[in-house]
């Protein structure tokens, strides 16, 4: 390769850690609080996957339960947007993708409903299976979504079906397994879908992934974990959290754990120091969620961002916003850009964490990168 060859290809190289973070320990990030003025508490739960759009749910006060509103961001906290439908006692959104967002109306305490909206509060579709109980929506990659309906017969939390979506109430495939008691899909890409089930009452989870039918899941639960959840999908990806024996009496802690298709492929990602982890994000490259770590006061919870690694993580409490001591992050988009939830002893606030380009990066593409393009032949 020639000198300038060897040159352009550092540059690329440097370009490609500006925009997606080039090691663990090396990235920078600003935090954007999206907690909107009047609300004491909000938590940014999904984002699409570029980036335009955050999800997730708000309350106005500690005294009310209840209260909660699905909220849709487009970047800042005066983007809010209220998407509480009509009629709904309380609502929450979990995904968005395509222009779509997802999530669950409540008509009632104990009656729930998958819901579909597109932008606002009045252009909702009420996904709710007819003939089944309850139901709720987790992710939507802008044509599908998937989530939990709870069939007929079947009481309490437990007890539901993973289910598919094309877009309506009608049009949804039932993904239960053959076998299984009970399942619920969490995340899904154009091809597949991710979740957990169990066999029986009360059983361990098992993390499973799907391609659209019922008799194609994989369980991705390794021999060495006791059961597991999968939290989400993208590319040859899946990550969650499984649970690991961790002392002579078996205690039992959740860990984050990182999938590549099969069960024998599972990472263990919690950290030293970390007594606990879950990952409930990933773009196919990085992987985002959080983990407690045990200080004078009890458990706290970071943050967390990995690459593919136990070793390769990055504690996103370092980024907080003056006054905020614990964070938990749900969600990451193509770009990097990662969504949670920063607390102090008072209130919580969704956020929004965007990597920062390297400053010597940016020092290598203002000047040389301009002389390049001078003497490049560009191909349109």
């Amino acid at each position: 390769m020639s000198r300038s060859g060897s040159f352009v290809s550092a540059m690329l190289a440097c370009v490609a850690m500006a925009l997606l973070g080039s090691s663990a320990g090396a990235e920078t990030y600003s935090c954007v609080d999206l907690g909107p003025v009047g609300l004491v508490v909000s938590q940014a739960q999904g984002i699409s996957s570029d980036g335009s759009q955050q999800v997730g749910t708000g309350f106005a006060s500690h005294d009310d339960p209840y209260g909660n509103h699905a909220l849709l961001w487009s970047g800042s906290a005066q983007s809010v947007v209220d998407l509480q439908p009509s009629g709904f006692l309380t609502s929450d959104a979990y995904g968005a993708n395509g222009g779509e967002q997802v999530g669950i109306g409540y008509l009632g305490r104990f009656s729930s409903h998958a819901l579909l909206w597109h932008g606002s509060a009045d252009s909702y579709i009420d996904l709710h299976p007819s003939g089944y109980l309850t139901s709720g929506a987790w992710a939507t990659n802008g044509k599908q979504q998937v989530g939990r309906a709870v069939p007929p017969g079947i009481y309490g939390v437990t007890g539901g079906h993973a289910i598919l979506w094309n877009g309506s109430a009608e049009d949804y495939v039932d993904l239960n397994p053959p076998g299984f008691r009970e399942s619920s899909a969490r995340a899904l890409t154009d091809t597949q879908q991710v979740g957990y089930g169990g066999k029986e009452e009360m059983s361990d989870f098992h993390a499973l992934l799907w391609s659209g039918t019922p008799g194609s899941y994989v369980d991705l639960n390794p021999d060495w974990l006791e059961g597991s959840s999968a939290w989400a999908v993208c590319g040859d990806q899946q990550v969650g959290s499984g649970g690991l024996a961790v002392s002579p009496d078996d205690d039992i802690v959740p860990q984050a754990i990182l999938w590549t298709g099969t069960a024998q492929s599972a990472v263990n990602l919690n950290p030293a120091g970390f007594v606990a982890s879950s990952a409930s994000g990933t773009n196919g490259i990085v992987q985002v969620g959080s983990g407690a770590i045990h200080g004078l006061d009890g458990s706290a919870n970071h943050a967390l961002l990995w690459h593919g690694s136990a070793e390769s993580y990055v504690d996103l409490n370092e980024f907080l916003p003056a006054g905020f001591t614990e964070s938990e992050a749900y969600a990451v988009d193509a770009a990097g850009r990662i969504v949670g939830t920063c607390s102090n002893s008072s209130c919580a606030h969704a956020v929004m964490w965007v990597p920062v380009p390297e400053p010597s990066c940016m020092a290598l593409l203002m000047a040389p990168a301009i002389l390049l393009c001078r003497k490049a032949r560009l191909p349109f």
